[in-house]
């Protein structure tokens, strides 16, 4: 399998009981796409699902 396209968004942080979550970032993203910070919530709640489960091959 392909690595993550988009494996430089991944942050990380540590819960109140000291376990490790990750994320995909959309700040860390429209970083990268600056564009993306005018499209409206609705869209970036959707695209943060899209980030999520982008598998390289279903969705791209």
């Amino acid at each position: 399998m392909a690595a993550h396209p988009f494996a430089s968004t991944l942050q990380s942080f540590r819960t109140a009981s000291g376990q490790e979550g990750r994320f995909y970032s959309l700040p860390a993203l429209a970083k990268q796409h600056p564009a993306l910070s005018r499209l409206p919530v609705s869209i970036r709640l959707v695209l943060e699902s899209v980030l999520r489960n982008c598998d390289g091959s279903k969705i791209t």
